[in-house]
């Protein structure tokens, strides 16, 4: 996660199949639509045992 934060490394390749979820997650992010607590915390809860 760090080395996708830094601006030292080069970008990321996104595989063709995933760029219509990253265009769009970029959109909402201009938008400033972002997940709510809850959302994230039940996305969290997910990975639980």
């Amino acid at each position: 996660m760090l080395d996708l934060a830094g601006d030292e490394s080069q970008p990321e390749e996104i595989a063709p199949s995933h760029l219509p979820d990253v265009l769009e997650s970029l959109a909402q992010a201009k938008q400033r639509r972002f997940a709510t607590d809850t959302e994230i915390e039940a996305a969290f809860r997910r990975f639980d045992p």
